[in-house]
């Protein structure tokens, strides 16, 4: 994202993995390319900067509407040390943090700097099994905002029109194999909905070979929702579907990160036990046969280590921009590989 600082000028970006070449350099919808040398140059360090007459200064976000000097409810959000930041979202034709975003495609200098997650195919053999011989395959996805499309450009209605995680995973399978899907996700829900009955009878009822569970964004901004709460009612979404479904499979999801700076009201981040979930799954893998953990929360850790928060999300709270919505689905393929 690009955005001015207090005098109006665009620092150097260090982007992801130190650039070798820059391919090309488009804004977030993909309809204007910017032009090397005039609107942008590559450092020697592989970062990349902005000269002064560039149009990308058209693009950025002014210092002053991201960063504002106090909280007003319902206008921006609180920040942690005083102060608030810009409050968005890329919904009904607006694009939210995306307006001011680069798409930047580039061939790195080095290898990626994350974890890359592990594969564990072994540990859903029957899955591997349909997939490998081709068969007919359902999968299912129960969960909250992010994984029901929020903000992905195809959710959102806006160029170029990205489908969200759930689509881009359900499409790459579709290259082995026909597939039917169910979402049965839905935005600003919790673990504790999903452990419902209505919630499990509706995931039980799609039959799937694989069902996916993906919570934790809205669980763990809350204080009372600690790792041992989070992983029963995750445990109890399974044990209910599998009295119906046992040849059900499953991915559970670690969620992304929130904007750990902010808060929903004053003094009380949204970061509070999100980063603790993946563990917490992880028990659930050692315990249940058929289960496997996608380990999101990891690499969005090391994403953050190399770009800021606001190049990821199109709310600036908690919402996946298209970029993370694609590590979605590749940490996702990635756990479904043979082991």
């Amino acid at each position: 994202m690009l955005l001015a600082d207090r005098w109006g000028g665009l620092p150097e970006i260090g982007l992801l993995c130190p650039v070798d070449r820059i391919l090309s350099v488009r804004d977030y919808g993909r309809r204007r390319e910017y032009c090397a040398g005039r609107d942008y140059a590559l450092t020697e360090t592989g970062d990349f900067s902005v000269p002064d007459g560039s149009a990308l200064y058209d693009l950025a976000c002014p210092y002053d509407r991201y960063y504002q000097e106090r909280y007003i409810p319902g206008v921006n959000r609180p920040m942690l040390g005083g102060g608030a930041q810009l409050r968005t979202e890329a919904s009904g034709g607006c694009g939210g943090l995306t307006d001011f975003q680069l798409r930047i495609t580039y061939r790195r200098r080095t290898a990626f700097p994350g974890p890359i997650p592990p594969a564990k195919g072994g540990l859903l053999p029957r899955t591997a099994g349909r997939l490998k011989r081709g068969e007919h395959f359902t999968v299912a996805l129960l969960g909250d905002s992010i994984s029901a499309g929020w903000s992905a450009s195809g959710f959102a209605g806006l160029p170029p029109f990205q489908p969200p995680y759930f689509r881009l995973f359900t499409e790459a399978l579709r290259q082995r194999c026909p597939v039917r899907e169910h979402n049965l996700s839905v935005g600003g829900k919790t673990s504790v909905w999903g452990r419902e009955a209505a919630q499990t009878a509706a995931l039980a009822a799609a039959e799937p070979d694989l069902a996916i569970v993906a919570f934790g964004m809205n669980d763990g901004a809350s204080e009372r929702m600690t790792a041992e709460i989070f992983r029963g009612n995750v445990a109890e979404i399974v044990r209910a579907v599998r009295s119906r479904c046992p040849h059900t499979e499953w991915l559970l999801v670690s969620p992304m990160l929130p904007n750990g700076e902010l808060g929903y009201e004053e003094g009380i981040s949204v970061l509070q036990h999100q980063h603790e979930y993946a563990a917490a799954l992880a028990e659930l893998e050692r315990e249940f046969g058929g289960v496997a953990v996608a380990d999101v929360t990891s690499v969005h850790r090391a994403l953050l280590g190399r770009k800021a928060y606001r190049d990821m999300s199109a709310n600036n709270i908690n919402h996946p921009n298209d970029f993370l919505h694609r590590v979605y689905a590749q940490v996702l393929l990635r756990t479904l590989c043979p082991g």
